[in-house]
């Protein structure tokens, strides 16, 4: 057992490195890194739990940092106006912008949204976490990996997935 549990120890680290060289770029990141590289290994460790299996073996718990996100959903919940939001954002010249959304309404001297604060999640509250909200419905953690995983062939071309996820996650990225 103690040799599977080194296994599974090396095969983290070396996931770990494998994100951060193919997934972090001075210029543009190439998309083929981002369906390749991430996918197998989100799932593998997030949505297959296999994080939880290690850390329970190592007698610690597995927590990640987070942004906040349940003050944007409230709000997207209680406005009809919001078209889109995702928690996720981007570094510009070492700035980050991160709560990015899309709302019908007049424009606002300030952000509607604000930048939350981060939290520490478990890894089941994390996958379940709500992280972008598209076409009136909001997508959890699990559903975007699962979604990269399989319907962008980062692990498999899931050709039965469910079609209506598909048509609006498709939909988002022509809009």
């Amino acid at each position: 057992m103690a040799e599977i549990i080194q296994e599974m120890v090396q095969q983290l680290e070396e996931d770990i490195d494998a994100l951060v060289r193919h997934l972090s770029s001075q210029g543009p990141l190439p998309l083929n890194s981002l369906r390749v590289t991430a996918p197998p290994i989100l799932r593998r460790w997030l949505s297959e739990q296999r994080i939880n299996y290690l850390a329970n073996k190592l007698g610690v718990s597995a927590t990640f940092r987070t942004l906040d996100t349940k003050h944007a959903f409230d709000m997207i919940s209680a406005d009809s106006l919001f078209r889109f939001y995702t928690a996720g954002g981007v570094s510009i010249d070492g700035q980050v912008v991160q709560h990015l959304y899309v709302h019908d309404g007049p424009a606002q001297s300030k952000p509607l949204i604000e930048g939350a604060g981060y939290i520490m999640l478990s890894t089941n509250k994390l996958i379940e976490q709500q992280r972008t909200y598209f076409g009136g419905r909001a997508f959890k953690h699990y559903e975007i990996l699962q979604y990269v995983a399989n319907k962008k062939g980062g692990v498999h071309f899931d050709v039965d997935a469910s079609e209506e996820l598909y048509n609006q996650c498709s939909e988002r990225q022509t809009s």
